[in-house]
């Protein structure tokens, strides 16, 4: 099986040695309700207090970026849970497919961007205006209002960066333990 991995930042709620995922596994902290819409707040505005939403990721590099993420600050290190993973079980949501929908083609329209322009939205710097009046008015209408990108286009960037995978909770037994992150 596959493993993922799970970045915990110093006196973040799994880092807890009390909340300890190896006893009670992963369960989203949210009570708002699920769908595309959370899964772009989740991914876009870091919503994760109120998502119903885990953020996993197949990159240990990623994962241990965010536990860095206050290691500098506090002085205490940081951890990434490994979680070893059948993509197959139903466990995982795959964030690009939610918020792309399910239809016939959907990723060829991420093939639009040219290498120059793909890396401006992976950082997350707006598009030059020109480059999105350059888009179809069909493809403008699935994918952003024409006066900048939206909320949707940059979930599915920040979830090809990040690779992301989301899920609503993960059992102890799939969590192999933790890797202290200086």
């Amino acid at each position: 099986m596959p493993y993922f991995y799970k970045g915990a930042c110093p006196g973040s709620h799994y880092w807890q040695e009390a909340n300890s995922p190896k006893v009670y596994g992963f369960t989203a902290a949210g009570v708002a309700r699920a769908g595309r819409e959370a899964i772009i707040r989740h991914i876009t505005q870091y919503a994760s207090a109120s998502s119903p939403y885990l953020s996993l990721t197949s990159s240990f590099a990623i994962a241990a970026g965010y536990a860095r993420s206050a290691t500098q600050q506090s002085g205490v290190h940081g951890k990434v849970w490994e979680l070893e993973l059948d993509e197959n079980d139903g466990l995982l949501i795959n964030p690009i497919e939610e918020v792309l929908g399910k239809w016939p083609g959907a990723s060829v329209h991420l093939h639009d961007w040219s290498a120059a322009m793909l890396p401006q939205l992976i950082n997350g710097t707006p598009l030059p205006r020109h480059v999105i009046s350059s888009v179809s008015a069909t493809q403008q209408e699935r994918r952003f209002p024409t006066n900048n990108i939206s909320d949707a286009l940059e979930a599915v960037a920040f979830a090809v960066r990040d690779a992301e995978l989301l899920a609503h909770a993960i059992p102890s037994s799939r969590v192999l333990g933790y890797i202290p992150i200086p």
